[in-house]
C-alpha cells in the first residue's frame, strides 16, 4: 500500500464526512428555526 494513496483516501474521506457533518447541522438549524418560528 503506497502513500500517495492512503493520503488521497483519507482526504476523500474526511471531505465526505465533513460535507454529511454539514448537511445534518444545517438540517438541525432549520428545525430549530423552523420550531422557533411556528
Amino acid at each position: 500500500m503506497n502513500l500517495p494513496a492512503v493520503i488521497v483516501a483519507r482526504f476523500i474521506h474526511t471531505m465526505a464526512y465533513t460535507r454529511l457533518l454539514n448537511i445534518g447541522l444545517k438540517r438541525v438549524y432549520l428545525d430549530l428555526l423552523f420550531i422557533s418560528i411556528s
